[in-house]
C-alpha cells in the first residue's frame, strides 16, 4: 500500500501543472468571466489540495512509523548472523512487522485506503481530462467525487 500511496501522491503531482495553468489564465481574463472560472476551479483546487495532504500523511506514516524503524531492525539482525535461516526467518519477521505495525491485514483499514487511492485517481484522471480547460470540469462529477472523497478519508481518521 506504500506503493499506492506514492502513486496516488504522484498523480495528483502530476495532475498540479493543469490548475496551476487555469489560475494563472484567470488573472488574465475579464471581470464576468472570471467569476464563473473562479467558481469552478476553486473546488477542484482545494479537493487536490486536501487529497495530496491525506496522501503525503500516509506515506510519511507508512515510511517513517512503519518501513524505517523495522528495516533498522531487520539490518541489524543481517548483520548479527550468518546463517541463511536466521536470515531468511529474519526478513519473515520483518514481513509480519510491517503487515502488523501498518494494519495491512485489517480489512477495513486497507480498504479505506484502497477507496482513498481509487477518489484520488479519478480526481487526476478528471484533471487529466481536462487539463486545457480545468474551470469546465462538470460540477457533478466533482462534486461526486469530493463526497466520496470525504466519505473515503472520514473513515481513517
Amino acid at each position: 500500500r506504500l506503493f499506492a500511496a506514492r502513486r496516488a501522491l504522484s498523480d495528483l503531482e502530476a495532475s498540479w501543472p493543469a490548475l496551476a495553468r487555469a489560475g494563472r489564465a484567470l488573472r488574465h481574463k475579464k471581470a464576468r468571466s472570471v467569476d464563473r472560472s473562479l467558481a469552478a476551479l476553486a473546488p477542484l483546487t482545494l479537493l487536490h489540495q486536501r487529497a495530496a495532504t491525506l496522501c503525503r500523511a500516509v506515506v510519511a506514516w507508512m515510511q517513517r512509523d512503519g518501513v524505517e524503524p523495522l528495516w533498522r531492525h531487520l539490518a541489524e539482525r543481517l548483520e548479527a548472523t550468518t546463517d541463511y535461516d536466521a536470515v531468511r526467518l529474519a526478513h519473515r519477521a520483518f514481513l509480519l512487522d510491517i503487515r502488523d505495525q501498518l494494519c495491512l491485514d485489517e480489512e477495513d483499514v486497507g480498504d479505506c485506503l484502497d477507496a482513498v487511492f481509487v477518489d484520488v485517481a479519478r480526481l487526476a484522471t478528471l484533471l487529466e481530462s481536462y487539463a486545457w480547460r480545468v474551470e469546465d470540469t462538470p460540477s457533478s462529477v466533482v462534486a461526486a467525487v469530493q463526497r466520496d472523497f470525504d466519505a473515503h478519508a472520514a473513515e481513517l481518521v
